[in-house]
């Protein structure tokens, strides 16, 4: 004859077996929840196409501008730009004018200044300035090699 105290183990161990499967599948729902609709949560918007052909992608090398020290004159410097033209000093105007030939009017060419490190400061920031007196836009500095 069984006991009464092994009947109600019995009974106990069966009815927890439903609840540790509701408590799993409530689990997994709220856990699933944020993940139903994404798209609500971020705000996207597809680009429209209004027929116009935006054309060839511009043929234009980027330019390159050495700064240097100047050889014949040790506190001052030269700059090489792209196209092999070599201009002493650095605070005249013929900078700008020489990215503008160069770069055939497109603001959108990128230009990379490499200074040397030996070339004072302000010859480095005199490119730069020459390069926004110019209206280019995309102007980056890189390690002379």
């Amino acid at each position: 004859m069984p006991s009464i105290k092994t009947k109600i183990d019995d009974d106990m161990m069966t009815s927890f077996t439903p609840m540790i499967d509701v408590v799993f599948l409530l689990l997994i729902f709220f856990i699933l929840q944020p993940f139903k609709s994404p798209d609500r949560r971020i705000d996207s918007e597809l680009s429209k196409d209004d027929g116009t052909d935006p054309g060839p992608p511009p043929t234009t090398l980027p330019i390159r501008i050495r700064v240097d020290v100047d050889p014949t004159n040790p506190d001052s410097a030269f700059y090489r730009i792209s196209d092999g033209r070599t201009i002493h000093g650095g605070m005249s105007n013929a900078i700008a004018e020489e990215l503008i030939r160069v770069s055939g009017g497109d603001k959108l060419v990128p230009v990379t200044i490499f200074p040397s490190p030996r070339v004072r400061f302000k010859y480095v920031l005199a490119a730069l300035d020459m390069c926004k007196k110019a209206g280019m836009e995309k102007v980056k500095f890189e390690k002379a090699e």
